[in-house]
């Protein structure tokens, strides 16, 4: 119980540090939807990647042990499954929210600007979501 109370605070800790403004339920729950979508899900997906990144290194670097060799084969096989699965979902979360036309903030592939969302320019004015991006907001 105790690990989850400090999970818990940790979770919550850019929340006090950045002075996030929480005015009604919805904002706390785009605030936990956010926390999933941009820290989340991209480390899911990068851990899977060094999972799949450690079965090429166990597969090379024992070479004539047959046992280790097939151990880093599953090992790429399963991060192989694991990448396909959660992109696949992420796009159909993203296909579905298209078709129903919800507005969440579903992860994206980073394009090499920041461009401020329509609800922070809305909220907080364009120079101040252009001035500190979307890190207080």
């Amino acid at each position: 119980m105790k690990k989850i109370i400090y999970i818990g605070t940790l979770a919550l800790f850019p929340t006090v540090a950045f002075g996030a403004r929480f005015n009604n339920l919805a904002d706390l729950f785009n605030f936990f939807t956010n926390l999933i979508n941009q820290a989340v899900i991209p480390l899911f997906v990068a851990l899977a990647f060094v999972w799949f990144l450690w079965g090429i290194v166990m597969f090379v670097k024992n070479a004539t042990d047959e046992t280790k060799r097939k151990e880093g084969k599953q090992f790429m096989i399963w991060a192989v499954i694991a990448l396909f699965v959660m992109i696949s979902v992420w796009g159909l979360v993203g296909v579905l929210t298209n078709i129903f036309d919800i507005r969440v903030g579903l992860p994206r592939f980073p394009t090499g600007g920041y461009t401020p969302s329509s609800d922070c320019v809305a909220r907080y004015g364009a120079a101040d979501c252009a001035a500190y991006g979307s890190a207080g907001f």
